[in-house]
């Protein structure tokens, strides 16, 4: 775990404090060096660029595959699945369920304007004492 804090600096007219971090420590080499082996283990365990890609194409084919069988709604997911950061059974599932029969709308729209078959909601943004 890397250490913070402060240490003291000797200078011309006394002690001045400056920050201790990890990398005041170590050479810019080591680092590089660690991040790069962090990232290859990354790699390995599935978290890699290539592997997200195809998670993300495989959920968004999971949701174009059960909004053909809807017709009332359509789903989206969100969260730590659509950015492919994990595995179907890893995690939860967060989904996003828009409603095709309903609409919501900002105060002052003209309510005729919009379909019959719609549910209209108003959505009053002016908050007022």
């Amino acid at each position: 775990m890397a250490e913070g804090g402060f240490g003291c600096t000797d200078t011309e007219t006394g002690s001045v404090p400056r920050p201790i971090s990890l990398y005041s420590r170590h050479s810019q080499n080591y680092v590089e060096s660690v991040s790069a082996e962090i990232c290859t283990i990354m790699t390995r365990l599935g978290y890699g660029e290539e592997m997200r890609r195809w998670r993300v194409a495989g959920y968004r084919e999971f949701d174009r595959l059960i909004n053909a069988s809807q017709s009332t709604s359509t789903l989206i997911t969100a969260g730590s699945k659509a950015e492919g950061l994990t595995c179907f059974l890893e995690s939860d599932h967060d989904f996003l369920f828009l409603l095709k029969n309903v609409i919501c709308l900002k105060a002052g729209i003209n309510l005729y304007s919009i379909p019959g078959d719609l549910q209209v909601y108003r959505m009053d943004t002016h908050m007022g004492c």
